[in-house]
């Protein structure tokens, strides 16, 4: 539920037609997903998924950033299920003022079209390694922070 004033809002790279987002996840393990689900169209019901969608705004973190102003940004938490190269692609420019960057990625495609650790790490050549985890990466802008 949005805050009192607030409007759902999507951030997604190239923004497009307003998608319709699941309402709310149940915890439990779900199997791969298609990028059109990424992406906002849930074309199929996923195990534990409440079927209710809503319709949000949608804009890239760069087009959110620029209306927000948000100047230096100290740590960007994103669980985004396979869209970080979406997430890179329309946030370059924010990224280039943030900190760290704490994301899901794994070492093989585990969601349709979603880059692998070796090609997000590609993506953000300004970042380095600061956490390698199971299945999350920490990193560090090497121009904002010293090691």
């Amino acid at each position: 539920m949005a805050a009192q004033g607030a409007r759902p809002l999507a951030l997604r790279h190239p923004p497009g037609k307003p998608p319709r987002c699941p309402v709310c996840p149940r915890p439990r393990p779900l199997p791969p997903v298609s990028r059109d689900a990424i992406n906002g169209e849930l074309l199929r019901q996923l195990p534990g998924y409440d079927p209710r969608t809503i319709k949000v705004e949608v804009r890239t973190l760069d087009t959110w950033s620029a209306k927000h102003e948000p100047g230096p940004i100290d740590f960007i938490w994103a669980d985004i299920q396979g869209a970080e190269g979406d997430l890179v692609a329309g946030g370059r420019e924010t990224l280039a003022r943030t900190k760290y960057v704490y994301t899901e990625c794994f070492d093989d495609e585990l969601y349709e079209g979603a880059p692998t650790r070796v090609a997000l790490l590609d993506m953000l050549p300004g970042f380095e390694v600061v956490k390698l985890y199971e299945s999350d990466i920490l990193l560090r802008n090497a121009a904002l922070t010293s090691p």
